[in-house]
């Protein structure tokens, strides 16, 4: 538990088990945050605003958290899910997301519910994009609001809202095919 509030700039790491902010804005609003696989970062239902929010653990008790510059589901050329327990007050920024042939991806996925109009989507790597694939970037199990704010993606790939599946699909468009007799 951080029961005061901290000065330090740069990248907050929580490798393994839980780290509980104990007062509003505990860490300074330039910090981003890293939340390994299986690790908790524990907003306490604390406000806090952060920089950036990454990698493939859970964050909890967010409701009044305040993402500014981005959010990045996994790690640096690691497919990953990062989960928020409960609906975020706020997120804003870039999302970026990596992708593999096989059509794993990156992913964010919200207890609750998810907007996300706020943040411009990019790929990290899309090179790397399957055209057979589909690829399912965000899910939540509440509402979804969309679209992205701006999306900077590889010729005729787009993003797909299912609202009904509560999630979001990058896939490539072959266009269609017209018969003419």
């Amino acid at each position: 538990s951080l029961t005061t509030n901290n000065t330090f700039t740069g990248a907050v790491a929580v490798e393994a088990g839980t780290l509980k902010l104990g007062v509003a804005n505990t860490l300074a609003a330039d910090v981003s945050a890293f939340v390994a696989s299986n690790a908790v970062l524990d907003v306490n239902g604390k406000a806090q605003t952060l920089a950036g929010l990454a990698g493939s653990g859970t964050v909890i008790n967010n409701g009044q958290l305040s993402v500014t510059a981005g959010v990045a589901p996994g790690t640096t050329n690691m497919i990953g899910t990062l989960t928020l327990a409960s609906s975020p007050a706020a997120l804003g920024g870039d999302f970026r997301v990596d992708v593999a042939a096989d059509g794993a991806c990156d992913r964010l996925h919200v207890q609750g519910d998810l907007d996300l109009t706020g943040l411009n989507v990019a790929v990290s790597n899309p090179e790397t994009l399957n055209k057979n694939a589909r690829y399912v970037i965000a899910s939540c199990e509440g509402t979804l609001t969309g679209p992205f704010l701006s999306a900077s993606l590889p010729s005729r790939w787009q993003l797909s809202y299912n609202a009904a599946a509560r999630e979001v699909l990058l896939r490539y468009d072959f266009g269609t095919l017209m018969l003419l007799n």
